[in-house]
């Protein structure tokens, strides 16, 4: 594989929640969605709402204590990936409107050390 160049993404990505600390994630009006990654600054996710790149969506992240984060981003880039008998799975690349903070879990706790 050749290099891509140089970095361009602001902030760290963090792949599973004891690295973000954020559990739950759902597209408004309320459709689940799965975090492949999240940031500072933005999200990968998957879910079977349309997304449509340029559009704005709120994103609802819920926390290891529960508490809800509503988030407004634009969708950058948006792909399918799975089509089945019944639905169709969609990933798209999100930018947060606002940076949000991201709480590690401390290290001893990650990926349950």
């Amino acid at each position: 594989m050749t290099p891509r160049g140089p970095e361009r993404r602001r902030s760290e990505r963090r792949d599973h929640p004891a690295d973000h600390g954020f559990v739950r994630a759902r597209v408004r009006p309320g459709q689940d969605a799965t975090l492949v990654n999240l940031s500072e600054d933005g999200a990968l996710l998957e879910t079977t709402r349309r997304l449509l790149p340029g559009i704005t969506i709120e994103l609802q992240l819920q926390g290891r204590n529960g508490a809800v984060r509503a988030v407004r981003a634009r969708v950058l880039r948006a792909s399918v990936t799975r089509v089945g008998a019944s639905v169709i799975t969609y990933r798209g690349a999100i930018l947060f409107e606002r940076s949000i903070c991201v709480n590690p879990a401390p290290r001893g706790q990650r990926h349950g050390n």
